[in-house]
């Protein structure tokens, strides 16, 4: 059985509440809406990809991984008759820049709210990063707030 790994990101934007970014991958890729990702090269850390592959799908080179939020996601499938696990690391990052430059692989960008993002979302690993990924967030503003009072 062959393995693959990958490594993206939840990305946010911080206004009165965080506005998340997805990506829409074009028909031959799927057409659906995900978060950036891609495969890990070798003697990258899973860190260095998601940087790397944000700044590839997105153009978004202001990024900044929050500590503590690290989510993986295995699944198998098939491709040209082989089975493959896969491995995906999930990290939540957050940005200012709010225009996109998007790769060729996808069609489209979107930024939206925490319950818009979860309805576009079509994979229920993806929206349960979402969850995790809006509740670390107010946690963070919470204890941040609480910190300066």
């Amino acid at each position: 059985m062959q393995h693959e790994k990958s490594a993206g990101a939840v990305i946010f934007r911080m206004e009165k509440e965080p506005i998340y970014l997805l990506l829409k991958h074009k028909k031959n890729q799927g057409n659906h809406w995900a978060f950036p990702k891609g495969h890990t090269e070798a003697g990258e850390t899973d860190e260095q990809t998601a940087k790397r592959e944000i700044a590839e799908e997105t153009g978004i080179q202001d990024i900044q991984l929050l500590p503590d939020f690290r989510e993986k996601v295995s699944y198998i499938f098939t491709q040209e008759k082989k089975t493959i696990t896969k491995e995906v690391i999930f990290f939540l990052a957050e940005t200012k820049t709010t225009k996109i430059k998007i790769s060729e692989e996808h069609a489209e960008y979107i930024w939206l709210q925490y319950a818009e993002t979860h309805k576009k979302l079509d994979y229920k690993d993806s929206k349960e990063i979402l969850t995790k990924a809006q509740n670390y967030i107010i946690k963070k503003r919470i204890t941040n707030r609480n910190e300066k009072s």
